[in-house]
């Protein structure tokens, strides 16, 4: 037999206030988890790759740490729970202020850059430079159908060639190759000819190392 529950006011109530907050309570736990841990990634995804990993294990540490002492400390006034907030949140912080500002990006971007102007250059005419397993040219003249005469200068520790195809997607098959120049071993200068070429931009890579790779433009 059920029970009329407007005869029990005082239970309807308890049935009122109990059952939104058995959902509400972990739903918005689980909201707020989600929000500060997405934040938390984008901060850590706009910074160097080292600054992250520094900024999210000092994180880690410090809200440990906030943790285990408001555990050792249940009664602390509410003022100082927040300074201890600030205190373990500090390291996000600085990961917004680099993020926001680009500090370190700037940095990186400067020796970087330095870099790439020294192993890409001007396109080559009649000699190419291998060295830290990179070409000193991503590009390279000749006259089209017409053979021309080129070096491989090799200042490497490893051996290296130059292939060139018709396209990049033929650079998977060995076969396509329109021409191969003799290996130039480590230390060693290879002086060969490139067989005439229609008018027209090629690709060209060392088969040995791929990634070392540019355009052949025959005009």
């Amino acid at each position: 037999m059920s029970e009329d529950l407007s005869a029990r006011p005082d239970l309807t109530g308890e049935v009122r206030f109990r059952v939104p907050l058995v959902l509400v309570i972990p739903l918005t736990a689980v909201a707020v988890i989600g929000l500060l841990a997405f934040g938390f990634s984008r901060v850590l995804l706009s910074i160097p790759q080292e600054a992250a990993t520094t900024v999210a294990i000092v994180s880690a540490v410090n809200i440990l740490g906030a943790c285990a002492f408001l555990a050792l400390r249940p009664r602390l006034a509410r003022a100082s729970v927040f300074e201890l907030a600030l205190v373990a949140l500090y390291p996000i912080l600085i990961g917004i202020v680099i993020a926001q500002t680009g500090i370190a990006t700037s940095e990186e971007a400067e020796p970087a850059a330095e870099t790439n102007s020294q192993t890409s250059g001007a396109a080559a005419s009649d000699v190419i430079v291998a060295q830290d397993l990179a070409f000193d040219a991503d590009a390279i003249d000749v006259k089209a159908k017409k053979p021309t005469d080129f070096t491989l200068d090799n200042q490497d520790t490893a051996t290296h060639n130059l292939v060139i195809f018709p396209t990049e997607e033929d650079a998977t098959d060995p076969s396509t190759a329109l021409f191969t120049s003799p290996d130039a071993i480590a230390g060693a200068t290879e002086d060969f000819t490139i067989d005439p070429l229609d008018k027209g931009d090629y690709y060209f890579h060392c088969q040995y190392h791929p990634t070392m790779s540019g355009t052949v433009s025959a005009g």
